[in-house]
């Protein structure tokens, strides 16, 4: 089987390779096609450009026979001249954008224009009669040469694009789904072992108190056992069932005036066994009033999950203190402890369903990773916030905020 699902996993590992080498061959085809092209475009605009300069020569023979062949007397009037002419040819030619045109003698002395190497030295240098020579340069060359490939340019990259966001969508599927098959195993482990712990003791108590030498005071202690160990399976199918009611969208509050003060009262009083064995200490500071709207189940699942929480992280004794206080119109519940902490990774996903810290396993407890999850679905269902403030080793707090009546 473990052979198999590697297997499995070097094939899907190879496919990802083989479709990620196509992509890179696909990117590097059409980047040389877009060069060569490019190049062919640049040519065919040389083309057209050398074109429009013969017509220009033989539509101009004695324009440049008049001018060129003497000295120059008026450069700026006779600089205007040319320009026209040579648009007009470029023009017919579809040549439509700007250029730059320079002028200089034979020794390179410039009559007019900018002489600047680009102009002068490139091949569109072009001699005017026996004495001058003119340079021309098109600043936006490079610009029409992309609009004109970009009719067949852009589908392309458009095509590479769309295929390497389905590569990496893919591959996010891909990654997402290896962790949610390891959420899931994990999952089944931790309740799987979760059921097996006190299945096992209720089996154990069911079958000494079959035994009819079993004296009359010792089974009380193992009717306590399967009581407790009853209502520990309860409380994991509750968590269970509270996250599939949220899933499944079937979730309502049942939302009336309640005091805050009095949900905290009764959820400490289920931790009492705990405290009187000295096991436990919780210090409470309430304020005076925390009246909200909200719903008493669910806020009372919330605070024992804060509590049952700061119990199982906690290396020594747990020392929790629970306040309520009033402030800008909302009551705050703050929930701190001094277990072991959380670093700062740990508490980016603490509120993920099934998510749990890899220092979670202390006192041999598993947990499903489901609890803080509901806890922030919760509070947010009653309009409220959540947050946390916690160091390794330091102990966490919680802090609450609900609107207040």
């Amino acid at each position: 089987m473990v052979l198999r699902q590697l297997m499995k996993k070097t094939t899907l590992y190879i496919v990802i390779g083989l479709v990620f080498a196509s992509l890179i061959g696909l990117a590097y085809v059409q980047v040389r096609w877009l060069k060569d092209g490019l190049q062919l475009a640049s040519q065919k605009f040389d083309e057209r450009v050398f074109e429009a300069l013969e017509s220009f020569y033989d539509n101009n023979e004695a324009f440049i026979e008049s001018n060129f062949n003497q000295p120059i007397e008026d450069p700026d009037a006779l600089r205007y001249d040319l320009e026209n002419r040579l648009k007009y040819e470029f023009d017919h030619s579809l040549i439509l954008t700007d250029f730059e045109l320079a002028v200089v003698d034979l020794n390179k002395n410039v009559i007019f224009g900018d002489p600047n190497g680009d102009i002068i030295s490139n091949q569109c240098k072009y001699p005017l009669g026996c004495n001058y020579a003119m340079g021309l340069n098109f600043p936006e060359k490079q610009k029409i040469l992309y609009g004109e490939m970009g009719k067949t340019m852009l589908p392309s990259i458009f095509s590479i694009l769309l295929l390497a966001g389905a590569f990496i969508y893919i591959f996010w599927l891909f990654k997402r789904q290896k962790k949610l098959s390891e959420i899931k195993n994990d999952f089944i482990n931790n309740m799987t072992h979760e059921f097996k712990t006190p299945l096992a003791s209720i089996s154990l108590s069911n079958h000494v108190l079959q035994n009819d030498q079993t004296a009359k005071n010792d089974r009380k202690s193992y009717y306590q056992v399967i009581d407790l160990e009853t209502k520990r399976l309860q409380s994991h199918i509750d968590k269970i069932l509270q996250i599939a009611q949220l899933d499944s969208g079937n979730f309502t509050l049942e939302s009336k005036e309640i005091d805050l003060n009095e949900i905290v009262e009764s959820v400490v009083v289920s931790f009492n066994p705990l405290i009187q064995q000295d096991r436990l200490d919780i210090a409470l500071d309430l304020a005076e009033e925390a009246v909200i709207a909200g719903d008493e189940e669910h806020l009372g699942n919330v605070l024992y999950n804060l509590l049952d929480n700061a119990i199982k992280y906690t290396k020594g004794k747990p020392q929790i203190a629970i306040s309520t206080e009033s402030s800008n119109g909302h009551v705050v519940l703050t929930v701190a402890d001094n277990g072991i902490g959380m670093n700062k990774n740990v508490q980016r996903h603490v509120f993920e369903k099934f998510y749990r810290g890899s220092s979670g396993n202390i006192h041999n407890v598993k947990g499903f990773g489901l609890g803080l999850n509901y806890v922030k679905n919760i509070i947010e269902a009653h309009r409220g916030l959540i947050s946390l403030k916690s160091a390794p080793n330091k102990g966490t707090s919680f802090s609450i905020q609900l609107p207040a009546l």
